[in-house]
């Protein structure tokens, strides 16, 4: 499974999906998060093949 990474806080269709993190992904999180209906969407950055992505995901789904 994976995690959808935004270029916005929430899941409301109208946010651009940029890409997904397959599961067991490492991601930084330099503390700053935006909060969406009382959850929490950190935003990261990860690499992956080469290319590095910056953007919001739930951070139901992250842990440390």
């Amino acid at each position: 499974s994976s995690l959808n990474v935004r270029d916005k806080a929430g899941a409301s269709d109208e946010i651009k999906i940029l890409t997904a993190i397959p599961n067991g992904t490492k991601v930084q999180n330099y503390g700053y998060y935006t909060m969406v209906g009382g959850v929490k969407w950190p935003y990261v950055q990860f690499t992956r093949n080469g290319v590095t992505y910056t953007g919001f995901c739930s951070g139901k789904f992250l842990r440390k």
